[in-house]
């Protein structure tokens, strides 16, 4: 089985050469929901054109961390960077998190069942568009 630092940054199969920084850095992350601890000090980093998929059974802690990373959910512990500079939480929400970048496919299917996955990541785009007239 893998070392479980090397899963949480993505790592696993991937060049073991580390870069100095990453394009996005969450270090011991830790939510609490009441005596719930739904992830505890989870570190996960991101290097610049790297792909990487989160995997884990249920109750790992994947969504959880994907929401605090989407600035959907605050944790209780833990720190953020990007391009290695450390950034709050404290104004950190899922505006802050999309300047940034940052996006997220939801796992729950039927929100846009019609939709590709493109077209879910790029929906703002298509709505603001004005629908187009064909001419026979």
């Amino acid at each position: 089985m893998p070392d479980r630092s090397a899963l949480a940054k993505g790592l696993v199969g991937a060049n073991p050469i580390e870069p100095r920084t990453y394009l996005v850095e969450l270090k011991g992350i830790t939510k609490a929901f009441g005596p719930t601890l739904a992830a505890a000090d989870i570190d996960f980093a991101v290097a610049a054109s790297y792909v990487v998929g989160l995997v884990g059974g249920n109750g790992a802690g994947k969504s959880t961390l994907m929401r605090i990373l989407c600035g959907i959910t605050a944790p209780t512990l833990g720190r953020l960077s990007f391009d290695g500079v450390e950034d709050s939480f404290t104004n950190y929400d899922a505006g802050a998190a999309q300047r940034r970048g940052v996006r997220m496919v939801h796992q729950e299917l039927s929100l846009c069942a019609t939709l590709t996955v493109a077209e879910k990541l790029l929906r703002r785009r298509l709505a603001a568009r004005k629908p187009q007239t064909r001419l026979a």
